[in-house]
């Protein structure tokens, strides 16, 4: 959560994509509830968490984003281009 702000302050703009590790195994439903409601107030597009994000925060997240979260997995590439 601080590097998404942190990343809002520097650059502005809109976040389109949070991925990686965000460590949330072990979290409870309501500390993962809390980061799904601080990325959608900060209109985070589209995410895609990684394994150490824990099991029950991945479905979390697949549930809050719908279409817009993004499954890439180790070895993925993912092409992010201006034409949506």
């Amino acid at each position: 959560m601080k590097i998404v702000k942190r990343a809002l302050e520097r650059f502005g703009g809109g976040i389109y994509l949070v991925t990686g590790g965000f460590h949330l195994k072990g979290a409870s439903s309501v500390q993962i509830n809390g980061i799904i409601n601080d990325f959608k107030k900060l209109e985070v597009e589209k995410v895609d968490p990684s394994h150490c994000t824990g099991e029950m925060a991945i479905e979390m997240f697949r549930d809050a984003w719908g279409r817009d979260f993004v499954h890439a997995g180790l070895g993925a590439i993912l092409h992010i281009s201006n034409n949506q």
